[in-house]
């Protein structure tokens, strides 16, 4: 965070000349600009109040929501949701991985970390292989947007925890892929000499 900067701005509209103070000031990056005081003391004091928030003023919310919970919350949200049933099945395994009743703020980056890293240890899956990036993403971005649900939307969480993915190759694998026949290639039409 940057100290701030309080400076008089002066403009001119219709021929009138006005005076006012503001502040500039960088904060987690993101640079933010007020003005419109009459003081340079009442500029000082909200740049003041911007950089130190009373930390009595906002109190941090205090969540009892379970897994359970959030997931019943989520599905009443988006019954319209195609995937739905997809969604189900992988809250059943995200149930039974962190605890039906586990609150949400037990929910860490360090026990997802935890979890990711007992699936990528998983030697044969009911395939006969290991589990591809693709089976351990699905179930970290379901839990991933539940988070963001109950922090942004719900108000029940402080803070969402990272979630790191792993890097799943590109284009379709499964399947046989199709391949143009030589004859409608653009190079074979060309050959084609007309009767």
């Amino acid at each position: 965070m940057s100290h701030g900067r309080v400076r008089q701005f002066t403009w001119v509209h219709h021929r009138k000349k006005s005076r006012a103070w503001g502040f500039t000031v960088t904060i987690g990056g993101k640079r933010v600009r007020r003005q419109g005081y009459l003081s340079r003391a009442e500029a000082q004091d909200a740049l003041d109040a911007l950089k130190h928030p009373d930390s009595a003023a906002v109190p941090a919310p205090a969540s009892t929501m379970t897994l359970t919970e959030a997931f019943e919350q989520y599905f009443k949200a988006k019954v319209r949701k195609q995937s739905l049933d997809e969604d189900e099945r992988i809250a059943k395994h995200l149930k039974a991985e962190f605890g039906e009743t586990t609150p949400l703020v037990e929910i860490t980056a360090s026990r997802i970390s935890a979890y990711k890293a007992s699936r990528l240890a998983v030697e044969k899956s009911r395939r006969g292989s290991s589990l591809s990036a693709a089976s351990i993403n699905r179930p970290l971005a379901l839990l991933r947007h539940l988070l963001r649900l109950a922090h942004e939307e719900w108000e029940v969480l402080s803070a969402v925890p990272r979630i790191k993915f792993e890097k799943e190759a590109q284009g379709r694998l499964g399947g046989s892929r199709q391949r143009k026949p030589p004859s409608c290639s653009p190079s074979a039409a060309s050959r084609r000499t007309l009767p």
